[in-house]
C-alpha cells in the first residue's frame, strides 16, 4: 500500500490522529523495513493511527502488538470491520509494563508514544529494549514536545540500550513534536 493511501485511510477512520504527516512517513518507512513475520510493538494505542500505519506498511505476515490501558471503541471497530487488519493487529488492554511481562518474543520495531513522563518512558526502555532484536529500531514520539521524553531517551543512550539512528522534526498543528529513532546494536 502507498503512503498516501494509508494516510487517507487513517484520516478517514481514526477519531484521534495525533501524528504529523512526517511521523506517518517515518512509521511507514520503518515498518516497511521489518523482515517478514516479525513483531512490531506500538506503545500507546490512543486512536490507533500509529498501529494502523505500521500494520498497512509492514510485510503481510507481520504482527503488530498495540498496547494501551485505555480502550478506544472506534479503533476496535476499525479492526472488526477490516479482517486483514484484525489478523495483523493485537490490542493489549493494559500498561506497557504489564504487556512486556507477558510478551515472550523479540521485536524488530518499537514505537513509544504512551506514558510521557521520564520515569514512564524509562520503564518502557528498560522493559522493552531487551526484547528488541539486534539492529532493531525504537522510535520515540514527542521528542521535542515533551522534555521528559528527551530526558528518558538520553538515559537510554547513556545506558547503551540503543544508539541514535536519526531525529526528525515534525509539526502537529503549530507544535514542534519530532521523533527520535534509536537502533539497538
Amino acid at each position: 500500500m502507498k503512503l498516501e493511501e494509508i494516510s487517507d485511510f487513517v484520516d478517514r477512520n481514526c477519531n484521534q490522529v495525533l501524528l504529523a504527516p512526517e511521523d506517518i512517513g517515518l512509521l511507514f518507512d520503518y515498518a516497511a523495513l521489518v523482515p517478514s513475520c516479525s513483531y512490531i510493538i506500538d506503545i500507546g494505542t490512543a486512536g490507533g493511527s500509529s498501529a494502523l500505519v505500521m500494520a498497512m506498511a509492514s510485510p503481510k505476515c507481520a504482527n503488530i502488538i498495540t498496547i494501551d490501558p485505555n480502550k478506544n471503541d472506534v479503533f476496535i471497530r476499525i479492526l472488526e470491520n477490516n479482517p486483514d487488519l484484525k489478523k495483523k493487529v493485537t490490542f493489549m488492554n493494559m500498561t506497557s509494563y504489564e504487556a512486556a511481562e507477558q510478551f515472550n518474543r523479540n521485536a524488530e520495531l518499537i514505537f513509544v508514544d504512551g506514558n510521557h513522563t521520564t520515569p514512564g518512558v524509562v520503564m518502557d526502555i528498560e522493559s522493552w529494549c531487551p526484547k528488541l532484536n539486534p539492529n532493531g529500531y525504537i522510535i520515540f514520539h514527542d521528542y521535542f514536545y515533551r522534555t521528559d521524553v528527551a530526558d528518558a531517551v538520553h538515559y537510554g543512550l547513556e545506558k547503551h540500550y540503543f544508539v541514535e539512528d536519526k531525529i526528525i522534526e515534525s509539526h502537529y498543528q503549530e507544535l514542534l513534536i519530532g521523533c527520535f529513532v534509536g537502533r539497538k546494536l
